[in-house]
């Protein structure tokens, strides 16, 4: 999901149901693209992939025929959580793996620069606040998604979500009434980790 205000209350968002509008880079779009390309390398549009026994070992398909019939009539429900195998096979350096994720990171990033769009703050010091475990992959997926960003909004900083969630929400919440929430964030992420504990 992505979404987004500037200061004048200007809000922008995607719709955030993934595929269905061509919105991508989730979990769940992961193990989709993952998924095709186990199918490139069984008809030989691509070399042999590590994603392959990944996906079969998922599924518990005896070969790629198995699989994409399985999957064709609804018998294997491949888990969003598949994306953690498909990410690890990446960092393993398996090629469809690599290219299942710099796909995401881009596809996250169009997400961001979209929202940043609606809201008039793509030539802003934007800051795009990544949150999700999708993001635990590291640079593989966020180098991609930065490169995209920083092409269409140069000024944007980056950052990895470093406190609950919640934090985000409180902050707007004093933005509304007329308080500067960021004055006070690093000592609310502070806070709420020693709450979570």
């Amino acid at each position: 999901n992505c979404r987004g205000r500037n200061a004048a209350g200007k809000e922008g968002r995607i719709v955030g149901n993934g595929a269905l509008f061509g919105e991508y880079g989730g979990a769940a779009e992961i193990i989709q693209r993952g998924l095709q390309m186990v199918n490139y390398a069984w008809i030989k549009r691509i070399p042999p992939t590590a994603l392959t026994q990944i996906y079969l070992d998922a599924t518990g398909a005896k070969d790629e025929l198995a699989l994409m019939e399985g999957l064709s009539n609804q018998q294997y429900h491949p888990y969003p959580f598949l994306a953690v195998d498909v990410i690890r096979a990446a960092r393993e350096g398996d090629a469809a793996a690599r290219e299942v994720i710099r796909w995401a990171g881009e596809e996250l990033g169009w997400l961001a620069v979209s929202v940043a769009r609606q809201i008039e703050m793509e030539n802003d010091a934007v800051e795009i606040i990544q949150s999700g475990s999708v993001f635990e992959a590291g640079g593989i997926l966020a180098d991609p998604m930065r490169a995209v960003v920083l092409q269409h909004c140069p000024r944007a900083v980056l950052k990895r979500l470093d406190g609950p969630p919640v934090v985000g929400a409180v902050i707007l919440g004093m933005e509304q009434a007329r308080f500067d929430g960021y004055a006070v964030r690093a000592e609310m992420i502070r806070t709420a980790k020693e709450l979570v504990k």
